[in-house]
């Protein structure tokens, strides 16, 4: 059974909410390990503001990266079907052909760092169509713009589509410049389609 993906609970835990979601979009509840939602939670938020409180800038990019370094180490010692691969700057887009599309075309999903009302901010993308992308945004309420259309009954999946264009430039949800971009593609590798099975579909 798989789980409605969740909101974030505070203003700065979108980076946690989100890498969960993942795991919430790509695997039945039944079989997601205790250990791997005790390690996100436990790592993450750990960056700290200009008052010294600890967790309210957020997840950290080098936080993300060691997350996915650990998700990989626990699928190939743990045997579970896990896969994550971390991309930034230039190789962190969403484009055609990019690293993030073919992701998404092959059932996987993809935790990118864009920009929302001037703030960093992490939501999972979990489909492709065209050139719409369905994502899910973990702050509730969150913004719209032209470009983003807010959807309300695939809890399970997603709750907003938008344009490829929005990703770049100034749009709500773009990814801001190379330097700071950031993406994680996750995979469940049970699942997961081959190059041979794309070209069969299209």
């Amino acid at each position: 059974m798989k789980n409605p993906l969740r909101y974030q609970m505070t203003e700065y835990d979108c980076g946690p909410t989100t890498l969960v979601n993942a795991l919430r979009f790509l695997f039945e509840r039944e079989d997601i390990p205790p250990a791997l939602i005790r390690t996100i939670w436990l790592h993450t938020n750990d960056t700290y503001d200009e008052r010294g409180q600890k967790g309210c800038r957020g997840t950290s990019k080098a936080c993300v990266r060691y997350l996915c370094e650990f998700f990989n180490d626990y699928g190939e010692h743990c045997h579970f079907p896990i896969r994550a691969e971390f991309t930034d700057k230039e190789a962190a887009e969403i484009a055609p052909g990019s690293a993030a599309i073919r992701c998404l075309e092959t059932g996987g999903v993809v935790m990118i760092r864009c920009w929302l009302e001037n703030c960093p901010h992490y939501v999972l993308l979990t489909g492709i169509e065209g050139d719409e992308v369905s994502l899910f945004d973990p702050y509730a309420d969150g913004p719209v713009q032209p470009g983003v259309r807010v959807v309300s009954d695939h809890p399970a999946e997603y709750n907003r589509i938008v344009s490829v264009r929005n990703f770049e430039g100034n749009s709500l949800y773009a990814l801001g410049p190379q330097a700071g971009r950031e993406a994680v593609l996750l995979f469940n590798t049970e699942t997961e389609l081959n190059e041979d099975a794309i070209e069969y579909i299209i």
